[in-house]
């Protein structure tokens, strides 16, 4: 079966793919905060800056060009953050068993 037409729909409302993400990025933030616990008071406030910082990032397009270089720089540091975060947040150890 072919879901080309569903990305097609999406392309032609400029809404339905920010939303769609917005959606998976709750998710994702919802599962990873359930998943995982802060080791200590750095795995809890780098998260949340994170979190600022990556809700923040569709704002740079409004920067002027000079600027731009330095939201694209912080863009670059985003993968080594996210790891340096993940190493203060370890998994739990216990999770709840399905019935």
């Amino acid at each position: 079966m072919f879901y080309g037409h569903i990305g097609v729909a999406m392309a032609a409302k400029p809404a339905a793919p920010r939303a769609s993400l917005g959606v998976l990025l709750i998710a994702g933030i919802f599962v990873y905060l359930r998943f995982t616990k802060a080791r200590d008071v750095t795995g809890k406030w780098s998260f949340i800056a994170l979190m600022v910082l990556l809700a923040l990032m569709p704002l740079s397009m409004f920067l002027p060009e000079n600027l731009l270089v330095l939201s694209t720089f912080i863009l670059l540091l985003l993968w080594p953050l996210g790891v340096w975060i993940d190493r203060h947040r370890p998994p739990r150890k216990q999770f709840r068993k399905s019935d």
